[in-house]
């Protein structure tokens, strides 16, 4: 496995091979400080199925810890950690994600949390989730699917409660993150219309940062 670490004009600043991260169908990772977080697959012997392991991987002594398993998941598509969680979306088959569909089809995923301090699990109850990024101040933004359309919610971990910051009826992008202090958005829909740039506030004027893109994955 090759990490390697860009600065924002894409200059490599570091390379480097580690052997230790062996697991399969590595799926998602996501970078906090010194630690490197990344799910895969876990066989249990006795049930004699694979489930879902979350680890993490120190980038300075290699050490890899093990945090928890998500029997709820075949597969993890991203991975986001605040100060306290880790938050996954997941679906419950195997099969890859949907982040190269033109449009936008539900499958299964579930949106879960875990508790880096006590290793506590839980479900969240928001329907369809499509993905999530850190804004200014590091809370969880998601994007889902609802009746009412497509919505960015910013969520507040101490209350357990959601406000909603944007809404579009039409299938917009799969992939996002936050910029200029959360007030503007990045985001991918692969195979429409490359990436974009547009205000959280003002969602349905957009620049072209890219055109005619295949961004999977892209931010």
């Amino acid at each position: 496995l090759q990490l390697v670490k860009l600065d924002k004009d894409g200059n490599e600043l570091f390379r480097r091979a580690t052997e230790r991260i062996k697991i399969s169908g590595l799926s998602a990772i996501a970078v906090k400080d010194k630690l490197l977080y990344y799910t895969g697959h876990e066989f249990d012997i006795e049930k004699k199925d694979a489930c879902i392991a979350l680890y993490s991987y120190h980038l300075d002594t290699g050490e890899i810890t093990y945090i928890q398993s998500f029997r709820e998941f075949k597969r993890v598509d991203r991975i986001l950690v605040s100060e306290n969680r880790v938050y996954l979306i997941g679906k419950d088959k195997y099969g890859p994600g949907s982040g190269d569909s033109v449009s936008y089809a539900y499958q299964g995923e579930k949106l879960m949390w875990c508790s880096l301090d006590t290793k506590e699990v839980n479900v969240m109850a928001l329907e369809e989730p499509m993905d999530m990024a850190l804004d200014a101040d590091g809370t969880p933004v998601f994007y889902i699917h609802t009746e009412d359309g497509f919505c960015l919610l910013r969520y507040n971990e101490a209350e357990d409660t959601a406000q909603v910051l944007a809404k579009t009826e039409n299938y917009r992008m799969r992939y996002f993150t936050l910029c200029n202090q959360g007030e503007s958005i990045v985001y991918a829909t692969s195979g429409i219309r490359g990436l974009g740039l547009s205000d959280i506030a003002d969602w349905e004027t957009e620049s072209e940062l890219y055109a005619n893109g295949n961004f999977f994955d892209a931010v």
